[in-house]
């Protein structure tokens, strides 16, 4: 099937190991695999799989983690909530000792059941009546993987109907803020106002495909700027393209654009000179001109451009950042030897350029020789004592298998935290050695930076990731891991949401201790797993109850009872009730 070919080698490689385990009856050893497939990995057709199973789809711990994976739509997130909302309110009744409290429980729960799909109200019977039974998926490949790919049509593919029109200004900044779906962010985006549309394009969560769409829908010039001038878009050349051809957008902006382009035509032709002088020195010469007068973002962008394409003319750009930082004078000739060590590099031969692999003390020199394509000239260049970090690191992206694995094995630089680090995100490093890297990462940032990364395939590395960064968070302090979901406004939570909302001690230290903002607040009322306590503490201190978004989470959390609403109502505005009343709330 054609959807299935899209999957990379390792992302095939789960597949046949789901396949496989789907036709057995359920076990406690699969679940752990499938719920760490289903926790991190980057493809929907995997979550899909998953999903189209119903062994897997009605265990309560998949629907959970479903319900906070980022690819999980927005629409299919609240129901996966619903659903577990629903055994909530069956444990509240049953632990309830006030016969009023819990009939509304219970009627709550029916509400919901009522406008379930026939297969969440089936295993909603079975669970809590404890006669579930977990068969194995009997289909031929071929009737399952129809019936996966159906699922993912259904979920993945289809337009979501998004109410966001219906939210106030308060409601849409949290959601753009808070958002994982791509499609609701893109419908932000499109939003009047400018505090909404900023904060959504910001959102990296929001996907390159939806800008695009951002940019064809949208008529304002200041949004278009925006995203222009967004790092994460500004190096994006489909972004770029659709920039340039908008008719809203400022000149300003289309000359920034095609200066850059006619910049690296300029290092293009500059490449292919090799013999003529004065032609040389005109481009060399033509090219300073431009990039002194270039703004520091399209100054990244060329030099972006100029490394993937030509590393060895890129010490033509270090010069010109060095002329901007020191305001100094600008010596041509710096740059005509720098052109003439690329072309006597060139024309050495093979055993010439090893031997100055090999014992070279020129930064400059070194790095064209890193980039060399021979791997005996790479080989002793990484062995050169006189190599740093700072003139590798910038490289490592770019380089191929056979590149990372030399690499891997120096003894030089397979200790350094910093080059392993930056081997991880290169998706050409083989997977054993990004299991043996990831395993050395002591530091938050680098663990979550594997984390996030769509590149990473492996749901073995992003385990051991996983399992680090737990380790390290639990090895801190209340108050210190207060601070860290601070410092990271509330971007922690992704990655632990069920050790964070679970600790009755860490939020209390959280909301006591420190001023955390209205999307922090609005996410722990959002979660089920909030101690009770919690939500009360919240309440009456009244943190950000004057923020509709905040107090409209209590109303979808399970565990805001009778006695919580009514404490609730006691503390909020009149607006507030009235925009309760409005959407029928109280």
């Amino acid at each position: 099937m054609e959807l299935f070919e899209s999957l990379s080698q390792i992302e095939q490689s789960y597949l046949k190991v789901l396949n496989q385990m789907r036709r057995q009856d359920f076990s406690d050893k699969e679940l752990g695999f499938v719920l760490n497939v289903a926790r991190f990995t980057s493809s929907p057709i995997l979550l899909a799989f998953i999903m189209a199973c119903p062994k897997w789809y009605n265990r309560p711990e998949i629907k959970e983690v479903l319900s906070h994976h980022e690819l999980i739509p927005s629409g299919l997130k609240n129901y996966f909530r619903k659903v577990l909302s629903v055994i909530d309110l069956f444990k509240q009744a049953g632990q309830s000792q006030n016969q009023e409290e819990k009939e509304k429980l219970l009627l709550r729960a029916k509400l919901i059941i009522d406008h379930l799909m026939d297969i969440d109200k089936e295993f909603l019977k079975k669970y809590l009546t404890k006669s579930l039974t977990e068969k194995g998926c009997p289909e031929t490949d071929e009737a399952f993987l129809k019936k996966v790919q159906e699922v993912y049509e259904n979920y993945f593919q289809k337009e979501e109907s998004l109410s966001i029109d219906e939210k106030t200004i308060e409601e849409k900044i949290i959601k753009a803020k808070t958002s994982t779906d791509s499609k609701e962010l893109m419908a932000l985006a499109l939003d009047p106002d400018r505090r909404v549309w900023e904060t959504a394009i910001s959102n990296r969560y929001l996907e390159e495909k939806e800008i695009i769409e951002v940019l064809n829908k949208t008529d304002k010039s200041e949004v278009i700027t925006y995203i222009f001038n967004t790092p994460r878009w500004f190096f994006k050349e489909s972004v770029r393209k659709a920039i340039e051809n908008h008719s809203a957008t400022p000149e300003a902006v289309k000359f920034s654009i095609r200066k850059s382009e006619h910049v690296l035509t300029l290092f293009e032709k500059l490449s292919k000179l090799k013999r003529n002088i004065s032609e040389r020195d005109k481009t060399i010469e033509l090219i300073v001109d431009e990039l002194k007068t270039c703004s520091e973002l399209e100054l990244q962008y060329i030099t972006v451009g100029v490394k993937r394409r030509w590393p060895n003319l890129l010490n033509i750009i270090k010069i010109v950042y060095n002329f901007m930082d020191k305001k100094g004078l600008f010596e041509r000739e710096t740059i005509e030897k720098e052109i003439e060590l690329s072309q006597k590099l060139e024309e050495s031969d093979i055993f010439k350029l090893i031997q100055r692999a090999a014992f070279s003390n020129d930064p400059k020199e070194l790095e064209m020789l890193i980039n060399y394509n021979d791997l005996n000239v790479f080989r002793n260049a990484l062995a050169n004592p006189n190599l740093k970090r700072e003139n590798l690191i910038p490289f490592i992206h770019s380089f191929n298998t056979r590149k990372l694995l030399i690499l891997a094995n120096s003894p030089k630089w397979n200790k350094d935290i910093k080059v392993i680090s930056t081997m991880l995100h290169n998706k050409n490093l083989p997977e054993q050695y990004g299991l043996k890297f990831v395993k050395e990462l002591t530091d938050l940032k680098d663990l979550l930076d594997v984390l996030r990364d769509k590149k990473i395939a492996s749901i073995e590395i992003k385990n051991v990731a996983y399992s680090t960064l737990l380790k390290k968070f639990n090895e801190m302090s209340n108050y210190e891991k207060a601070k860290f979901i601070i410092d990271t406004n509330g971007e922690i939570f992704r990655e632990l949401w069920s050790v964070i909302f679970n600790d009755e001690k860490l939020l209390e230290t959280l909301l006591t201790e420190f001023k955390p903002g209205e999307d922090v607040v609005a996410r722990i009322v959002h979660s089920r797993l909030t101690p009770v306590s919690i939500l009360k503490l919240i309440i009456e201190k009244g943190i950000h109850l004057d923020n509709i978004a905040v107090v409209i989470e209590f109303f979808s959390n399970p565990k805001t009872g009778l006695s919580l609403q009514e404490q609730l109502l006691n503390k909020i505005s009149p607006e507030i009730k009235e925009q309760l009343k409005k959407r029928n709330l109280i």
